[in-house]
């Protein structure tokens, strides 16, 4: 599988993941875009090469250009629930392998364009419909 992160998590702890799962392809976006490339254009471009999982802590569906391209590119992705982005890095990091074997199982049984938030603290997985 593989797996993109926005800038929702620094790219060493992505480069973690890469060291830890050699099993899978990681990328954050930095290793493929430039850092400022508005989600609109990262989403179009990963839709064309297809078959990419997306994790990342911005609720992209909430604007409606952002919600337009992820209904178009129908990637499987995870969202960060909004109290990642105020852990620590290690923290954040610790919390990610945590749910990572969650994560790998769902994404490895999910259709294009299923919809996951991922808790912060405890609780499961909840799949959700971007419309």
């Amino acid at each position: 599988m593989k797996f993109f992160f926005d800038n929702c998590l620094p790219p060493r702890v992505v480069a973690a993941l890469r060291a830890m799962d050699p099993a899978h392809s990681f990328d954050h976006l930095k290793d493929k875009f430039p850092g400022s490339t508005p989600d609109v254009t990262w989403l179009s471009a990963l839709a064309d090469e297809g078959g990419w999982t997306i994790v990342t802590l911005d609720p992209m569906y909430k604007g409606p250009l952002e919600r337009e391209a992820l209904l178009r590119a129908k990637p499987v992705i995870f969202f960060l629930a909004k109290g990642w982005g105020h852990l620590a890095l290690w923290e954040q990091a610790s919390k990610l392998f945590h749910w990572w074997p969650k994560l790998l199982e769902r994404a490895s049984k999910a259709r294009p364009g299923d919809s996951f938030h991922v808790p912060v603290k405890g609780g499961k997985l909840e799949q959700f419909t971007v419309k």
